[in-house]
C-alpha cells in the first residue's frame, strides 16, 4: 500500500460508493463529456472562480457541500434565496434544487457533489 497525491488543479477526485478514491484526470472537454465513472460515489473538485458562472445546475441524487477557500462568492437557489461566503465558509445545496453563482471576488471552491444524473441549463 502507498500514500497518493492527487493534484486537484487538474483532477478530480471519485470517491466510489465502496469507499475506494480514484484521481480521475481533467481533459478539455471533461465538464461537457464527462467519465462514466462519476455516474455513481461523489466527486471532489477544487475550481478556480474568475467569473459568473453561465449556467444553473442540479444534482438530484445528493446534497453538494462546497467550501469557499478563497475569495467571495454568492450563490443563488431556486426557491430556497442567495447566501454569501467566504473563505472557510461552507455552503449546503439540497439534491435537487437548480442552482447558480455570482463570483463578487476572484475565488477558489473544493466541491463535493454526488454527480450522477446532474442537470445543467444555461442561466
Amino acid at each position: 500500500m502507498a500514500l497518493t497525491k492527487v493534484d486537484l488543479s487538474a483532477s478530480v477526485l471519485h470517491l466510489a460508493d465502496t469507499a475506494k478514491a480514484t484521481p480521475v484526470p481533467m481533459g478539455e472537454d471533461f465538464w461537457t463529456n464527462m467519465p462514466p465513472i462519476l455516474a455513481t460515489g461523489r466527486m471532489v473538485a477544487r475550481l478556480p472562480q474568475d467569473e459568473d458562472w453561465t449556467g444553473w445546475e442540479m444534482h438530484p441524487r445528493g446534497d453538494e457541500l462546497i467550501l469557499v477557500l478563497s475569495g467571495r462568492i454568492r450563490f443563488h437557489c431556486h426557491g430556497c434565496g442567495d447566501l454569501e461566503a467566504g473563505p472557510g465558509e461552507a455552503v449546503l445545496i439540497p439534491a435537487g434544487v437548480w442552482h447558480t453563482a455570482d463570483v463578487l471576488e476572484p475565488a477558489e471552491i473544493l466541491c463535493i457533489t454526488e454527480g450522477g444524473d446532474s442537470q445543467h441549463r444555461p442561466r
